[in-house]
């Protein structure tokens, strides 16, 4: 089972059709959506601040989501956290894609439709607007995307949220096995 702790009292709000890896930890004022997944050794830390992960969110194997006090964290429907992520921003908009490795620091807010590159480095208080690519340490705005990017990110989501669907089928037949 996933490491699902509270604080201060607060206790993480799990849809009921969302997937949450066994080794995935979800810690306090957290709220995940329907569809969304949390693969292997993901945390979410949502002490500070709370946490909300849209419908359709997939946040995978060791991305860490936390907050700073009185600076929540939104990340929309649809949108996805690549592998090894550092997730420590204000919002996320829909459709997003954080590339694999990325760091996005204290206060600062990712629109919708975007593209933000592996490794990239978004720095404190910054405002990337919809429909952004973008690369590089500290980052850069390199163009808008494409509809056909945009759409491309989507399609890789709902793959995303088939495969955690498909994850939780086997999840629930091995607790069943368990018993």
């Amino acid at each position: 089972m996933a490491h699902i702790y509270p604080f201060r009292g607060q206790w993480p709000v799990i849809d009921k059709d969302a997937f949450v890896a066994d080794t995935a930890t979800i810690i306090g004022n957290v709220t995940i959506k329907k569809d969304a997944n949390i693969w292997p050794g993901a945390v979410l830390r949502g002490d500070y601040d709370k946490i909300i992960i849209g419908e359709g969110v997939n946040i995978q194997d060791n991305s860490v989501v936390h907050v700073e006090a009185g600076s929540p964290l939104i990340i929309e429907d649809y949108s996805m956290i690549g592998h090894n992520s550092i997730v420590h921003c204000s919002h996320i908009g829909s459709g997003t894609l954080i590339g694999m490795g990325s760091i996005l620091l204290s206060h600062s807010r990712i629109g919708s439709r975007c593209l933000i590159g592996g490794g990239t480095l978004v720095t404190q208080h910054k405002v990337i607007p919809h429909g952004s690519m973008v690369y590089g340490n500290p980052f850069q705005i390199v163009r808008p995307l494409r509809q056909d990017e945009m759409d491309s990110i989507y399609h890789d989501v709902l793959e995303y949220r088939d495969l955690g669907r498909e994850y939780k089928k086997m999840q629930e037949l091995r607790n069943e096995n368990d018993k």
